[in-house]
């Protein structure tokens, strides 16, 4: 079973919700593997167990197959017609045997007919498909923010929507999520967004611009295509890999800039195109790289960027410096505690090994804060 780490934000509190018309907020679950067709219960599942004081059904997993069991996964009840026996309200727990409790198998509360309140602890990262099919639970969902539980993704987006706020604390927009929303003008992401799926903005005809958190690391299959509006981006230096026809069918596009010079551009004239007939934009980035290689290939303007005179630099340039913005400050101490919160160490430069003993984990971001509040005190600040 393919599980999304969960990032836990160590350094912003929150973001202020935005109420005005055709404005929706998306609160913080979504669906991984999109390509999972069997009941989500991963490999190493034990046998289906009860849980008296939850009055819940679940599996523990032994995700590393290795005889040791790490994380539990709430179930479906395969001992009433009426799934949970027409329970009002669920409390799922943070812990069952002392196991976390990070998964809601796929229909694992669908047509609990009565089943109106769920209360989701935050250690849940991963909700099977259709997992709350058929509930009232569901319905008020739909009524408060605006999403729906469905088919192989779990947020879906309302399509009459202009502007999309994602909550921080959120890590991910599932496949398709916001595909074929014509009105979409705007989207807010979170700081602790890491992860989206194939096709998520597609055909989003309305989108003029996007600025995307630093924590993304792949622009997947599909994620711009057909965003007639969509006039520049910036692919940051934390971004390893651009999928296939990413921003296939942008016909506004004028530029795009790929500030990772490694970057991993999938080898296809569409991955980049204003449509079948090439791109007729600009591609930015540094001399020697992968968005240079793949310019040149397909006969598509190049500019370079000026290394001198470019202040959002490929992460490591500055010591500390784990944001990639070429400078040493708070937000960095920040973007290391969220990235290990992930158990993504590899996605941090070298350089963020700021105490030098060989390795980068929270007491370098301690390290970090230690050093500037120093600083900001010998200099009366």
């Amino acid at each position: 079973m393919k599980l999304t780490k969960r990032i836990i934000s160590a350094a912003v509190s929150g973001m202020m919700m935005i109420s005005a018309v055709n404005v929706t907020a998306f609160g913080s679950y979504y669906q991984y593997d999109e390509e999972q067709e069997s009941d989500d219960m991963g490999e190493g599942a034990g046998e289906r167990l009860y849980d008296e004081g939850s009055e819940l059904y679940y599996f523990k997993i032994d995700s590393n197959n290795d005889g040791i069991y790490n994380y539990v996964q709430i179930t479906y009840d395969t001992a009433s017609v009426d799934n949970y026996r027409g329970m009002t309200h669920l409390t799922i727990p943070e812990t069952i045997e002392d196991l976390p409790v990070l998964s809601i198998d796929a229909w694992a509360f669908a047509y609990s007919s009565t089943l109106s309140e769920i209360d989701i602890p935050d250690s849940i990262y991963n909700i099977g498909r259709n997992a709350f099919y058929g509930t009232p639970y569901l319905q008020g969902l739909r009524n408060r923010f605006g999403i729906k539980y469905a088919g192989k993704t779990a947020v879906i987006a309302d399509k009459n929507i202009s502007v999309a706020v994602i909550r921080e604390g959120m890590k991910g927009i599932a496949a398709g999520a916001f595909e074929g929303c014509s009105g979409l003008t705007s989207v807010v992401f979170p700081y602790s967004l890491s992860f989206m799926g194939n096709k998520a903005f597609s055909k989003c005809t309305s989108l003029t611009d996007i600025i995307l958190p630093e924590c993304i690391s792949c622009i997947p299959t599909g994620a711009f295509s057909e965003c007639t509006s969509l006039e520049e981006i910036t692919v940051s230096g934390y971004v390893k890999s651009i999928d296939n026809e990413a921003f296939y069918g942008c016909t506004s596009m004028k530029d795009i800039t790929i500030k990772n010079p490694e970057c991993v551009i999938y080898d296809n004239a569409n991955t980049i195109s204003s449509g079948d007939n090439g791109f007729e934009g600009t591609i930015h980035g540094y001399i020697g790289s992968t968005a240079q290689t793949y310019a040149e290939k397909y006969g598509y303007r190049f500019e370079a960027i000026d290394a001198a005179d470019e202040q959002d630099r490929v992460p490591g340039a500055v010591k500390g410096d784990a944001n990639g913005d070429g400078v040493l400050n708070v937000r960095d101490a920040a973007f290391i505690a969220n990235v290990l919160s992930q158990k993504m160490p590899d996605r941090l430069p070298l350089s963020t090994d700021f105490n030098l003993d060989g390795k980068t984990d929270i007491r370098d971001a301690a390290s970090i804060a230690n050093y500037l509040r120093k600083r900001g005190a010998s200099s009366g600040k």
